[in-house]
């Protein structure tokens, strides 16, 4: 897990960094989980409020399906 939360805090840095908000709130979404699951309770809750703040209402988190991938073809 520490692994993953290096990731996540340089992924948050980078995305700001960018002015990416999508990526940034994305990232601290997932910093808030590994933080949440490791026993960071008061710092997943920072991480989760910020990330609900930089990301839209509707903004969807699933990734996007091209054609013909993602589903399995049977005869």
């Amino acid at each position: 897990m520490v692994q993953a939360r290096e990731q996540f805090e340089n992924a948050v840095a980078i995305f700001h960094e960018t002015q990416n908000r999508l990526g940034e709130g994305m990232a601290l979404g997932n910093l808030g989980i590994v933080n949440a699951e490791t026993g960071r309770t008061d710092l997943a809750r920072q991480n989760l409020e910020e990330a609900l703040r930089l990301l839209p209402a509707k903004a969807s988190i699933r990734p996007r399906q091209r054609a013909g991938r993602g589903r399995c073809s049977r005869p």
